[in-house]
């Protein structure tokens, strides 16, 4: 129905749209992404820094569970957290040993642009693969590597990176 309105003309903006893809099997375990930020072994646009030094990959790693934000609420964020920790602080019931949420975050023109991209996908019926790439689009963890941060886009793709991204429903 939105695409036939825009195509007769009416302006429909989005100012948000989320897409949340879900790890329920452990497929990449809370203390590998944190090692990954931590040590640097992935490639996005997303972050912000001052110096390599200083570089801070997100708000907050607890003991508890486990959240790191990337980008601003102006064009694209992305956020990884642990969804049954989140849910068992706010006093909900949680039924999974394990549930960490990517969550890409599009705003503005950018959300825009993905909701065409979730119409196309919805009628072709592959939403699950478009929802991957959108991911894998905004963040590349890589294999466990010596590179200097400048030659990350050298190595190898993390094998768990791309079995998760491929397991998408």
């Amino acid at each position: 129905t939105i695409i036939e309105f825009r195509k007769k003309g009416y302006i429909i903006d989005f100012h948000r749209i989320d897409i949340a893809i879900d790890d329920f099997d452990g497929i990449i375990k809370r203390d590998e992404l944190r090692e990954k930020f931590l040590k640097g072994h992935f490639i996005s646009k997303l972050r912000t820094r001052t110096n390599e030094e200083d570089f801070e990959f997100g708000r907050k790693i607890e003991n508890k569970g486990f959240s790191i934000t990337l980008g601003g609420r102006f064009s694209r964020q992305l956020c990884i957290y642990d969804k049954a920790a989140e849910r068992d602080v706010k006093g909900f019931d949680v039924d999974k040993n394990f549930w960490m949420r990517y969550e890409v975050r599009f705003f503005h023109e950018n959300a825009n642009w993905v909701a065409i991209q979730i119409f196309t996908a919805l009628k072709n019926n592959n939403l699950a693969f478009i929802a991957s790439r959108l991911l894998g689009g905004i963040i590349e963890f890589k294999e466990n590597n010596n590179m200097s941060r400048k030659n990350l886009d050298k190595v190898k793709i993390w094998n768990k990176w791309e079995k998760f991204l491929g397991t998408c429903e």
